[in-house]
């Protein structure tokens, strides 16, 4: 199997996938924006909302195989990454602030990150008559 290459792998459910296939004896390539603090796999920062970030990372993967592509990166509103503070009462402006925000990563991120090389599974023939 070639490599598991996972986004938002520092923390949450992209750290608990990292680890986990890491464990199962796969090799993982994590993308995050703080590499040096990722503690499993091999890690490249990665700024999904950044294409330069992403084409940076693609070419950090290479030409080495992918198998799997994980598209786990994602922002936490809680913490204020891409929102500006908001009163609790102003839940609606800021509800639509953090879609704005968080559109760019999604969409650009996701994008971008399957640029990177995918080992390719093999065609199945079809046959028509």
């Amino acid at each position: 199997m070639g490599y598991v290459v996972i986004t938002g792998g520092k923390s949450g459910l992209g750290l608990e996938l990292a680890t986990a296939f890491e464990a199962a004896g796969h090799q993982v390539i994590v993308g995050c924006r703080d590499a040096a603090a990722a503690p499993v796999g091999e890690a490249y920062e990665l700024d999904m909302a950044d294409e330069a970030s992403i084409a940076s990372f693609t070419q950090a993967v290479g030409d080495r195989p992918v198998s799997v592509l994980i598209n786990n990166a994602g922002i936490d509103a809680r913490n204020g990454t891409l929102t500006r503070p908001t009163p609790p009462s102003d839940k609606m402006t800021s509800s639509h602030r953090v879609w704005n925000d968080e559109q760019p990563m999604h969409a650009i991120g996701t994008w971008g990150a399957h640029d990177a090389p995918m080992e390719q599974p093999p065609r199945a023939e079809t046959r028509r008559g």
